[in-house]
């Protein structure tokens, strides 16, 4: 889905930026430590503030961007190339990524999800795309805070909550490291690829 005007007033923000740079790698830290030298793709990159982090925090082997709305994948090609980060960048929707299966050691998807219509079908493309023992780190807000938003800004009402995105992933084979569920707006969640799905095994 691409962003409203006012979201994206929002997602480029300081404080977003902010928030991407130092309050989510250290909870997620926490949850889970980050691996150093790995592939990792960031799921909705958007600017490219968080890719930039991801370099310099975690120096990955390779750093994959992809988001759906060309004018966050336009900030994002800037955005590298100001701050020396080399990424590949692809406009591609989250629910059919044309990757190869088993590529990606690290998954991101911050802030992401709530903005897919079929969240699921999502999830198993994450699944696919992570390489068997691979992480995915989520940080996600629900109802009513993006009931909320919607107030203010064309902004989608997402059908999931902490209780059933948690309950979601093992569907997929994602087995839960840790999380941290702040008052059920919104959640934090380290997952490690390592049981079998369905579809994609």
């Amino acid at each position: 889905m691409k962003l409203s005007f006012a979201e994206r007033m929002f997602v480029n923000s300081p404080i977003r930026g902010l928030s991407l740079r130092f309050v989510e790698p250290r909870i997620f830290d926490n949850l889970a430590p980050f691996p150093r030298g790995a592939h990792v793709l960031d799921l909705g990159c958007g600017n490219g503030t968080g890719l930039v982090a991801l370099a310099r925090n975690h120096a990955p082997a390779s750093l994959t961007g992809i988001d759906e709305d060309p004018a966050q994948i336009a900030l994002a090609r800037t955005r590298l190339e100001k701050s020396g980060v080399t990424a590949r960048l692809i406009e591609a929707n989250a629910e059919k990524i044309t990757l190869p299966a088993h590529t990606y050691d690290v998954i991101t998807c911050t802030g992401c999800l709530h903005h897919v219509p079929k969240w699921k079908s999502a999830l198993a493309e994450v699944a696919r795309l992570l390489r068997h023992g691979g992480l995915l780190y989520m940080f996600e807000i629900y109802p009513p805070l993006t009931a909320f938003i919607s107030l203010f800004a064309a902004h989608p009402k997402n059908s999931f909550t902490h209780k059933s995105l948690v309950e979601e992933l093992p569907r997929h084979g994602l087995t839960i490291l840790g999380q941290r569920n702040l008052f059920n707006l919104a959640g934090f969640v380290v997952a490690r690829r390592t049981g079998n799905s369905n579809l994609y095994d």
